[in-house]
């Protein structure tokens, strides 16, 4: 699975290089996926933002739009955040080991009255998960959410003690 190997800003753009890393078994479907970067500290994340991606011989670019009131940004290490990055998806940030298997996987997405209920599967018990600790990027496809309305999140199952209960950047 490709993953990103050089980030840098430049006169307003952001430039990301995707690399496959070492060779390894990969299954041949085509789902989208996430691959977390760090931003430099002068990227405004209130302003759009243009991306620039490099993966082998090919290159793409993108725009992001920027979030009012959005501030710094960074998210606090070990506390999940999410934020809307399609009308039906999201990107779910958490912690904890790097062994891709060990990432929280949605069981069940349930929308209500403004919250956003997801069940997250428990691992298989013959999982070994990597004692390492960092960032883990997930998508959440969610059906029935309301165009332009608010939601939080709530995170069950998985190890996530009681509800735990993230607002959600942006709107879908």
């Amino acid at each position: 699975m490709p993953s990103a190997t050089d980030v840098s800003y430049e006169n307003g753009v952001l430039s990301v290089t995707l690399d496959d890393g070492e060779a390894q078994a990969c299954t041949k479907d085509l789902v989208p996926r996430l691959s977390l970067v760090s931003l430099p500290e002068d990227v405004d994340l209130t302003a759009s933002l243009e991306i620039a991606v490099t993966y082998g011989d090919a290159v793409g670019d993108t725009d992001l739009d920027g979030i009012a009131g959005l501030g710094s940004g960074s998210a606090e290490e070990g506390t999940p955040s999410a934020a809307w990055v399609g009308d039906d998806e999201l990107a779910l940030l958490t912690w904890g080991s790097s062994s891709r298997a060990c990432y929280p996987v949605a069981e069940s997405i349930v929308v209500d009255d403004g919250v956003i209920t997801a069940t997250m599967a428990e691992p298989a018990a013959d999982q070994v998960c990597t004692s390492d600790y960092g960032p883990q990027g997930s998508l959440l496809f969610v059906d029935g959410a309301a165009d332009d309305a608010e939601y939080e999140l709530v995170l069950t199952g998985f190890g996530f003690e009681g509800d735990v209960r993230v607002p959600i950047i942006g709107t879908p």
